[in-house]
C-alpha cells in the first residue's frame, strides 16, 4: 500500500467511541449528533435497569452492564474488544441521594472505573468528562446564582435538589483534575451555557 492510500485510510477510518450514561439527556443528544457524522460509531456501556430503546438507533451497539454499577474490568473488556480510543462519561445514579457526600460516592464508581480502564490498556484513550450535565443556572464556577430568600421562607425542593447536584459536579471536577495531574489523559468539559467561558485551569 503506497503512503498516500496509507494516509488516506488514516483520514477516512471511523473512529468509535465509548459512552457511559448515554440514557441520560445529554447523552442521548450526544449519541444522535454522533450518529449523524461519518466519522465516528457510538458503543454504548448502559446499567442492566436503563431503558436503551431510545438510543439504540444512534448506536453502532448496546452493551448492558452485567452489574448495576460499572466495573473497571467491564469497561476495559469493552475498550479492548472494540479498540476504543475516546471514552464519554455521563453516568450518574439516579434518583439523587440526601446529601452530596452519599450522592459523589455512587457518582465517582464509574468515573474512576473508566478512569482505571483507559490507563490500564492505553495512555492513549482520552476520557472526557461534563461539569453541569443538568444545565444548572449558576456562575463563578458552578454555584447556585439566587437572591437570598427572606427569613422564614421554605426553600422548594427542586432548589435543595439542584444545589446537591452542582455541588457534586465540583467533587467530581476535583476527582477528574487529581487524575489529570497524576498523568492521565483526561479533560473536563464545561458546557457555556452552565457556566459560562470555561474556567482557566492550567492543567487541563
Amino acid at each position: 500500500m503506497s503512503k498516500f492510500n496509507t494516509l488516506v485510510n488514516e483520514k477516512t477510518s471511523v473512529k468509535t467511541i465509548l459512552f457511559l450514561g448515554a440514557t441520560g439527556y445529554v447523552g442521548g443528544a450526544l449519541c444522535q449528533k454522533f450518529c449523524q457524522t461519518q466519522d465516528f460509531h457510538v458503543v454504548a456501556l448502559v446499567r442492566p435497569s436503563s431503558n436503551s430503546k431510545t438510543i439504540a438507533p444512534f448506536c453502532k451497539e448496546i452493551i448492558h452492564s452485567k452489574e448495576s454499577n460499572f466495573s473497571t474490568e467491564e469497561i476495559e473488556a469493552v475498550i479492548r474488544e472494540h479498540d476504543i480510543k475516546t471514552i464519554i462519561n455521563l453516568a450518574w445514579n439516579m434518583p439523587p441521594e440526601s446529601t452530596q457526600e452519599a450522592q459523589f460516592t455512587k457518582d465517582r464508581i464509574a468515573l474512576e472505573a473508566a478512569l482505571n480502564a483507559a490507563n490500564a490498556v492505553s495512555p492513549d484513550i482520552h476520557l472526557i468528562t461534563t461539569s453541569g450535565n443538568f444545565s444548572l443556572i449558576t456562575a463563578e464556577g458552578g454555584r447556585i446564582t439566587e437572591t437570598p430568600p427572606p427569613p422564614g421562607f421554605a426553600k422548594p425542593k427542586y432548589l435543595a435538589w439542584s444545589e446537591l447536584l452542582s455541588g457534586v459536579n465540583l467533587m467530581k471536577d476535583a476527582l477528574t483534575e487529581e487524575y489529570i495531574s497524576q498523568g492521565f489523559n483526561a479533560s473536563i468539559l464545561y458546557p457555556s451555557s452552565v457556566y459560562g467561558a470555561s474556567p482557566t485551569r492550567e492543567i487541563l
